[in-house]
């Protein structure tokens, strides 16, 4: 299961068990946001006993990069099954 986070809802990550954190600057094609409060961060781990990763922060259309500012990071969903 997938989450995209925006403000205010990265405390759903902070409950994810066996936390694994990577910075999106780690990771190519992520977008890097440069809105207020949305961490940078791929989340993988466990929520109730469920496989997730979660996006806390996301790219934004009016920052630059497009309407393809998603595209990558979606993929990558699809490729962790």
């Amino acid at each position: 299961m997938a989450f995209i986070l925006g403000s205010g809802l990265g405390a759903l990550a902070d409950q994810i068990e066996n936390a694994v954190a990577i910075s999106y600057e780690k990771l190519p094609g992520f977008p890097v946001s440069t809105v207020h409060g949305h961490a940078g961060e791929l989340v993988l781990g466990h929520l109730q006993g469920v496989p997730v990763v979660c996006m806390k922060g996301r790219g934004h259309f009016y920052e630059g990069r497009g309407m393809t500012i998603m595209t990558d990071a979606i993929r990558t969903f699809k490729l962790l099954g």
